[in-house]
């Protein structure tokens, strides 16, 4: 169990190493989202790592660790393009009014993407990846993932079923743009300033249900998604 966490913790690390392009992958965000937040990988890991020599090197350490029985993964780490996943544009996650969470990453290589799956699968972290409701996906933890060519999305709604989250993860990767948060001035106004290490998109339905509930009772008139902000953070 120990070496699984400490193989997770490297390949997140190792996904942060990897270094232009639309955002479609952004599509699957949805329309009515209560939450979007968008992380600058690629300016992070600068900040984080070329800034932090010492922490680089703890890390190379770490992948040393994991001895020859590991050598697919070492190598992924080492050479992150190899998973698949472009991070020279940031990663989207969000939550829906539903509470339903995910993660949106745009795919670099679907081949490449496909090998990282597997050694995960090896290594007891996801599911094998089948074609279910017209694009493959797969499980990990709670969660479904799905993806195509250009899009992985992450998602799951932990009161929902695992039929349910499949339908909902192959409605959302088949979303056209007009239908998305993409399609929204709120993502314009998020875009004016993503080129910051986090930026955030919330209104009030973002809040846990039983407070959402008794505010909608209190309503006077009002949404709760008519009250939106915007935020966002840069690591010094």
């Amino acid at each position: 169990m120990i070496r699984k966490m400490h193989l997770m913790l490297l390949m997140i690390v190792a996904v942060v190493l990897a270094s232009c392009s639309n955002d479609e992958y952004l599509n699957v965000i949805p329309e009515d989202a209560s939450l979007v937040v968008s992380v600058n990988t690629k300016g992070l890991y600068k900040k984080i790592f070329e800034e932090n020599k010492s922490l680089l090197d703890k890390v190379n350490e770490g992948v040393d660790a994991l001895g020859d029985e590991a050598k697919d993964a070492k190598e992924l780490i080492k050479n992150p393009e190899n998973i698949g996943i472009d991070f020279r544009v940031p990663v989207y996650a969000f939550v829906t009014p539903a509470k339903a969470f995910g993660m949106t990453m745009k795919v670099a290589d679907e081949d490449k993407l496909e090998d990282f799956i597997e050694l995960l699968k090896k290594e007891g972290v996801c599911s094998e990846a089948k074609e279910r409701e017209g694009v493959k996906m797969g499980t990990i933890s709670d969660f479904v993932f799905a993806y195509n060519s250009k899009t992985l999305l992450i998602y799951g709604n932990t009161s929902a079923g695992l039929a349910v989250n499949q339908k909902a993860a192959a409605e959302l990767l088949g979303q056209d743009a007009d239908k998305s948060f993409t399609a929204t001035e709120a993502f314009d106004k998020l875009k004016d300033i993503d080129d910051r290490d986090i930026t955030a998109f919330y209104n009030l339905n973002v809040l846990p249900a039983d407070v959402t509930s008794k505010m909608s009772t209190m309503n006077q008139g009002f949404d709760l998604k008519d009250f939106s902000f915007l935020s966002s953070l840069n690591i010094e």
